[in-house]
């Protein structure tokens, strides 16, 4: 046990030197598994694709990830917008990145192909997340603008967490169907994926049913990925 929490302390010093030092500990578990990693991995799978006119992505609640700066890199037109400053851009600068800090509830930011809203949009109007004020509907607000900001049939990559409804402050609400039936009624439904954690820690793919039956708490939950259409 002594020897795992170590081994994640060090995690900063680089994988050349957790392999050398902790052989047997990277072989078994190199990176902690991570909801983050199901999620970018899904909407990377799901973004318009690339052409001569890069597609225009939008993507909420940027401060806390690296994944639109990814996106510029692989060469998409990327406005990224959270209520906190992005410190990174005091260093580093990106000709097809721009940053807006805003509230996405008071902004129409469009036309964009694609929006992306990692783990984001539970937080809204969550009082002590991240800047919020207390609004028990600012995650529909939040809807309504970004499918204002969408052009028509673009594309809106959600991923939230699922269950049995619940609001859970300072930290998020946890969506159950009927809240996500009115979170996307403007949307159709492209592609969906659902998972649960076994009791290692670890996901794996569930089906939505089994998803909706959680009775969540704030450290476990079922990960709903959504692919969306603007109507």
């Amino acid at each position: 046990m002594f020897k795992e929490k170590l081994y994640q302390v060090i995690a900063s010093m680089g994988i050349a030197a957790m392999s050398k030092l902790f052989p047997e500990q990277f072989a078994k578990d190199p990176v902690r598994p991570s909801d983050r990693y199901l999620e970018y991995n899904f909407a990377v799978n799901h973004l318009p694709k690339l052409s001569s006119k890069p597609p225009r992505i939008l993507d909420i609640g940027c401060v806390s990830s690296l994944f639109p700066l990814v996106l510029a890199g692989f060469g998409y037109d990327v406005t990224a917008i959270d209520m906190r400053d992005y410190p990174i851009l005091k260093r580093l600068s990106f000709p097809n990145f721009k940053f807006i800090q805003g509230n996405i509830c008071d902004e129409v930011l469009g036309e964009f192909d694609c929006i992306t809203a990692i783990s984001i949009i539970e937080h809204i109007g969550i009082y002590g997340r991240y800047g919020s004020k207390k609004d028990e509907n600012a995650d529909l607000k939040a809807l309504i603008n970004i499918y204002r900001s969408l052009k028509d049939n673009g594309k809106l990559i959600l991923t939230i967490p699922v269950g049995q409804y619940k609001v859970l402050p300072p930290y998020y609400r946890v969506y159950g169907f009927d809240r996500i039936l009115k979170l996307i009624k403007h949307f159709s439904i492209e592609k969906e994926k659902y998972y649960l954690t076994n009791k290692d820690g670890y996901w794996y793919q569930c089906q939505c049913d089994e998803a909706y039956t959680i009775n969540p708490t704030k450290d476990y939950f079922a990960l709903g990925l959504f692919s969306l259409i603007k109507k």
